[in-house]
């Protein structure tokens, strides 16, 4: 069943934030209710795009909730635009537009979608796509989705239970685990500007793309599966479960773990 699109232009959010006219979206953001179909035969969907603008923070937090996936886009606009999708399933479609109804998105503090209980079949859920300048600092935690952060350099903190994390051209003191899900890391320039990197998956994949003259430390290892590295490196430690090796001029410790999956660093 295709999913309905509403973007709405009055929202019951705070004071600070500014209802954003869908002029101001990216087509793909107008047409995210068109992705996917309903989640089982005979159940219906009906879906929201909740668009505000906010005044630039120095951080924020974000709690995905449950099912509810998060991705943060660095831009260097001086303000927030905060895009929620909002999806509700019953066997009546009436139904599924109630449930919509009865959540509400926060902003004052913590940004986050207040869901109403559901029985049965039913369901509601949101995701999150959260444009920032590039310096905001991040603490983003999700029960049962993903996460993917681009083009932020910052002190940035993750956190999802259940789902794959993508992180692109970042910078910074970048720390997060995700419990069960993939990791996939693609560093931007010519070396890391901050702190460092740390992060691991307790069940999952990582993938480390590195570009050509990269400068770097790096670290990596699993309990349990293969490493491969697809370029010449001089290496310490076993190159079967754990490595660290340096590029170039090195620079800060760049570390991505797994406790049960494969490995892969390549070239990007």
């Amino acid at each position: 069943m295709r999913a309905v699109l509403l973007l709405l232009l009055a929202l019951p959010l705070a004071m600070s934030a500014q209802p954003v006219p869908a002029s101001d979206l990216s087509a793909e953001d107008k047409a995210w209710c068109e992705d996917g179909d309903a989640m089982r035969r005979g159940v219906r969907e009906a879906c929201e795009v909740r668009a505000v603008r906010l005044d630039a923070r120095d951080e924020i937090e974000v709690d995905g909730g449950t099912n509810g996936g998060i991705r943060v886009q660095g831009w260097d606009r001086d303000e927030i635009l905060v895009v929620t999708r909002v999806r509700a399933y019953s066997e009546e479609r009436s139904t599924a537009y109630k449930l919509l109804e009865e959540v509400t998105i926060s902003t004052d503090g913590t940004i986050e979608a207040e869901v109403p209980r559901t029985r049965g079949d039913d369901w509601v859920g949101s995701s999150f796509r959260i444009y920032v300048p590039r310096d905001t600092d991040l603490d983003l935690e999700s029960s049962n989705g993903g996460i993917r952060i681009t083009a932020v350099s910052s002190t940035i903190r993750f956190d999802t239970s259940n789902g794959g994390v993508c992180l692109v051209d970042l910078g910074g003191d970048v720390r997060g685990r995700t419990g069960n899900g993939a990791l996939r890391i693609e560093l931007g320039g010519q070396s890391w500007d901050g702190e460092g990197l740390d992060v691991t998956s307790g069940n999952g994949t990582v993938k480390l793309y590195i570009p050509d003259n990269y400068s770097g430390r790096f670290a990596s290892g699993t309990g349990n599966g293969r490493l491969n590295v697809d370029f010449p490196i001089t290496v310490q430690g076993r190159i079967d479960k754990n490595v660290e090796f340096t590029l170039g001029e090195g620079g800060p410790l760049l570390r991505a773990r797994t406790g049960n999956g494969s490995i892969r660093i390549e070239r990007s």
